[in-house]
């Protein structure tokens, strides 16, 4: 007998069984799969071709396992799965990547027939294309490695999947898309062509939903639509009729304020007539506002009130169909202002006259900012569109008034700042000095204000900051050191003439940096005692004039003062208000806090009476005012054009400093006769009468 020579891994045969040679041939993923190894001799003799041989191969192995050095199959087969490339284009980057998919044996074990037959039987549950590798006694077998092809299992319901940004949220009354991905038990992808996978029928079903068919009659009942095929709650989605691969799902909801949550469960009928729900099924889904609808949209003002030179903002909210407010931005929001122009009046060089237009900000969650600016009073009309459309009840009116409001200081609009004056960005206040000597700072409103036919400032003030004075004692071997705080010096609401331009400040120290400002009215808030000007002591109020001479601190031109006030140094903030009439009635001078001084008087007994006008300042206690005097404010500011007047404060310090703080600052303009009877607006001390009445306070009815 001629027995076979030793084992040659080159010459091993191959079944071709769970081995694919070409395209059509593969396993499926999960379940189990054999190939059959033929051991040959190098002159590719099997070790032993017939069932003799096979049994005398047995019996050589119990007999002496280990003489001519055989060793078991199993031990000596490797099977190996190589991964799989997979090239692709990379979107976000705009170029081509690759990944690496890589696939292992869920099972694998090998048998020794004997006679030279091995079988190997084994398990894959990753789908793909692979090489498959084997050695024998670490020698690479004849044409290995081998193509082996998996493909995707049995479909399985629970572990089939779904993304899409509508399983997340949808806008109400479009179109919500989702893809739905069959996968087999093992999560592979079913890639098979319809004719071979079983069929199955996917529903979707969205809950808590309103049905179409009725929104044009009730938009707000409560949810109550079904499904006539599953009886459930919700609306059916679009779905393919075969689970045998991936397929586009869809859907179409409605609600109605607030953001509404909904349920969408994408479902398999059951031959039972049950339903399994796919993976991370039900869904939860947001329904957001849909698009954009001009007429639904809305804004916080429709008839705004405005002060000239100060920004004028509203905020528009955009809404769908059904009145939902929309938490995505992107649409194309426009606005377009006409009134009565005569000179550039925004911060955009608009023609003048025709109009001009707005900036918007989108604030990207359905909101938009929009900002102007107008520094002409009238009234305006005002035209805001959405996607070249106008939105509900626009055009509508503006109102541009005299006057300006301050709640805090966080930007510049409508201020000159100037000097040691700046806008402390900590604290939102208006630092009108340093904390350091002989500083001196000023801040002017931006557009001369109409003062002559009355107004009332309203600010809120802090001085704090003060400098100190240290003293050291020194006795035997003991020493010590004390200080005192000083303040110096104080500052002043100011209004200056008009006519020649915006003015700067004034001289320093005691004279509170409006000293020398000419056409100039000053009411100082003075903290420091400075015996040269005559000062009513170390906390005090007065107001100053000179006309068309340059104004002082020197209480030679006082026209009246008084120290019978609050501590203003006291570390606490003080409200004051300044009240001008243009009128001046036997009230005022009967009022307990009514003064005049010499230099005053001079001015009272030459003015004619229809020309005075009075002042009243309060401080704190604005039912108890502390000062009240007459004066003929239009001559002091030197008969500026239309009665206007720069209006701001200035302040300086001295040796001694301190910190004068504003905390807000509030302008309002003359007043109408009846409040116009509300049938109109006041504007600068006319009524703009409402359609249909006439007249000086709007009290006339059109016939």
């Amino acid at each position: 007998m001629v027995k076979p020579g030793p084992m040659n891994p080159p010459t091993v045969g191959v079944n071709d069984r769970g081995v694919a040679y070409t395209d059509l041939q593969s396993v499926v993923a999960g379940t189990s799969s054999s190939l059959d190894l033929f051991l040959r001799d190098a002159n590719g003799n099997a070790l032993w071709s017939t069932e003799h041989g096979a049994q005398e191969d047995r019996k050589l192995r119990q007999r002496t396992p280990a003489m001519d050095g055989y060793q078991s199959p199993q031990v000596l087969l490797n099977l190996t799965i190589q991964p799989m490339l997979v090239n692709f284009f990379d979107a976000v980057t705009g170029e081509p990547a690759s990944v690496v998919w890589e696939a292992n044996f869920s099972e694998l074990t090998v048998q020794d027939y004997g006679g030279g037959l091995v079988r190997s039987d084994y398990t894959v549950t990753t789908a793909g294309d692979f090489q498959l590798q084997i050695l024998f006694d670490g020698k690479v077998i004849a044409a290995s490695p081998y193509r082996l092809r998996v493909r995707p299992g049995s479909v399985s319901i629970p572990d089939t999947t779904a993304f899409g940004s509508a399983l997340q949220t949808c806008g109400a009354g479009t179109l919500c898309t989702f893809s739905v991905e069959v996968r087999d038990a093992w999560g592979n992808r079913r890639i098979l062509k319809e004719d071979e996978g079983p069929s199955c029928h996917l529903q979707g079903l969205l809950a808590n939903c309103v049905p179409v068919d009725s929104v044009k009659t009730s938009v707000g009942q409560e949810p109550s639509c079904l499904d006539p095929t599953t009886g459930i709650p919700g609306i059916q989605a679009h779905t393919a009729s075969s689970c045998a691969k991936s397929f586009l799902g869809s859907f179409t909801a409605l609600f109605v304020d607030p953001v509404s949550q909904h349920v969408l469960s994408i479902v398999y009928k059951e031959a039972n007539g049950s339903w399994t729900h796919i993976k991370h099924s039900p869904f939860s889904v947001t329904i957001v506002g849909g698009v954009a609808v001009p007429d639904k949209c809305s804004s916080d003002g429709q008839t705004s009130v405005i002060y000239a030179g100060l920004p004028g903002t509203l905020t528009l909210t955009s809404r769908d169909a059904w009145g939902n407010a929309r938490i995505q931005g992107g649409d194309h929001v426009s606005g377009w202002i006409q009134g009565p122009l005569t000179t550039r009046a925004t911060a955009l060089e608009g023609p003048v006259g025709e109009g001009f237009p707005v900036s918007v900000v989108d604030h990207l969650n359905g909101t938009y900012y929009v900002e102007f600016f107008l520094t002409v009073t009238g009234k305006y009309s005002f035209s805001l569109s959405i996607n070249d459309y106008d939105v509900n009840q626009s055009p509508f009116d503006i109102f541009v008034q005299h006057g300006f409001e301050f709640n805090g200081f966080h930007r510049q609009v409508g201020l000159h700042v100037i000097n040691s004056a700046k806008i402390n960005e900590k604290t939102g206040a208006l630092d009108l000095t340093a904390a350091t000597n002989n500083s001196v700072g000023a801040v002017w409103y931006s557009i001369p204000q109409r003062v002559s036919g009355g107004f009332v400032v309203d600010f809120r003030f802090l001085l704090h900051s003060f400098s100190s004075i240290c003293n050291a004692w020194n006795y035997g071997k003991n020493s010590n050191e004390y200080c005192t705080t000083s303040r110096g010096e104080g500052f002043s609401f100011a209004m200056v003439g008009g006519s020649d331009g915006m003015p700067a400040y004034g001289a320093g120290g005691p004279q509170l940096g409006y000293g020398g400002l000419r056409k100039s009215v000053a009411i100082e808030f003075d903290v420091n005692a400075n015996p040269q000007l005559g000062d009513a002591g170390r906390n005090h109020i007065s107001i100053h004039s000179r006309a068309s001479e340059p104004n002082s601190a020197q209480h030679t031109y006082s026209i009246a003062q008084t120290p019978l006030l609050p501590i203003l140094f006291d570390g606490n903030e003080h409200r004051v208000r300044i009240r001008y009439d243009h009128s001046l009635s036997t009230e005022y001078l009967k009022d307990p806090s009514f003064k005049v001084s010499q230099y005053g008087a001079r001015f009272l007994s030459s003015t004619p009476r229809q020309n005075l006008g009075s002042i009243t300042i309060w401080i704190d206690d604005f039912d108890r005012p502390v000062l009240v005097t007459a004066l003929d404010l239009v001559s002091f500011l030197a008969d500026p054009p239309q009665g206007t007047a720069w209006v701001g404060f200035t302040a300086s310090t001295g040796t001694d400093f301190m910190i004068a703080s504003i905390a807000d600052w509030t302008l309002k303009v003359g007043a109408c006769a009846n409040d116009c009877n509300d049938n109109g607006f006041c504007l600068d001390g006319s009524c703009i009468c409402d359609e249909g009445f006439r007249g000086k306070s709007c009290k006339e009815v059109n016939a």
